[in-house]
């Protein structure tokens, strides 16, 4: 007899299945993903103007979404990403739960992989919400006072340095998918000239990510090691932080003109991309 937990199993796969066949979330998770090269144009911006001292601004969701909020017809398109990211997340619960790898090991990693992403874009979700809304938010103030907090409790340097090194980990894969171009897999490849257009975008642009979150998550491991919860304030603070080193604004400038990079490629895969 088959037990509870194997029909619930089941059921979890059927209903992902069927949500995965929805043209209606289809085209949100497209849309989504054109928000999402939205969010980190943005945030690109932002890092150059830091690294040019043109500007300022946060580099990161918060700052992204604030920017945003004072274009024209901002308000609109805020509602555009909170609907769009909304199904973007719902479209990776669908991917967590039909992971398809028979190696248990794999498939938790996949698993991992997917609950993160889904994670992320419904934390970008809620963001676009509250300053759709009127509301603001600042994510490295949330950061900082969370990791305070973990950090005060027992055990707490231990998430703390459990997460800095999950972090590092993506940042590490994106690298891998961007030497090895396998992000190819996610499209429909064009021909020609495009081909090599979009290749060179996506290895520039998950180069960049892959190095933004892994210098993310290197801050998380200090404030672990040295129970300093500011250092544990996410993009924005990471990120400019870089222009205290030998070449660091030029450093910066690059990797913000990345960030734009991978923007791009979001918007690719909006089009192109295999769902």
């Amino acid at each position: 007899m088959r037990g509870a937990a194997e029909t619930a199993d089941d059921d979890a796969k059927e209903a992902a299945s069927v949500a995965e066949g929805s043209p209606i979330l289809r085209l949100a998770t497209r849309i989504g993903l054109a928000m999402l090269g939205v969010v980190h144009v943005v945030i690109g911006g932002i890092a150059i103007s830091a690294a040019t001292h043109s500007g300022g601004g946060e580099a990161d969701q918060s700052g992204a979404m604030s920017q945003i909020a004072r274009t024209l017809g901002g308000d609109i398109l805020l509602w555009l990403m909170f609907i769009a990211l909304g199904g973007l997340a719902f479209w990776q619960v669908a991917q967590f739960v039909l992971v398809h790898e028979r190696i248990a090991v794999k498939r938790w990693g996949r698993r991992i992989s997917e609950g993160g992403k889904c994670i992320a874009y419904a934390v970008l979700a809620v963001s676009a919400l509250v300053f759709a809304l009127g509301g603001r938010q600042n994510s490295q103030h949330t950061l900082e006072t969370t990791s305070r907090w973990l950090l005060g409790a027992p055990g707490g340097a231990i998430v703390v340095f459990i997460v800095g090194g999950t972090v590092v980990g993506v940042g590490i894969g994106f690298l891998v998918i961007g030497v090895r171009a396998s992000f190819r897999k996610l499209l429909r490849m064009p021909s020609g000239g495009w081909r090599f257009v979009v290749i060179v975008v996506g290895v520039i642009g998950y180069v960049a990510k892959g190095i933004a979150l892994g210098v993310v998550g290197v801050f998380f491991l200090i404030a672990a090691v040295t129970g300093n919860a500011h250092a544990a304030g996410g993009m924005d603070p990471a990120l400019k932080l870089m222009r205290h080193v030998p070449f660091g604004n030029t450093t910066l400038a690059l990797l913000g003109c990345g960030l734009i990079v991978y923007g791009l490629f979001c918007g690719i895969r909006a089009v192109r991309g295999k769902l």
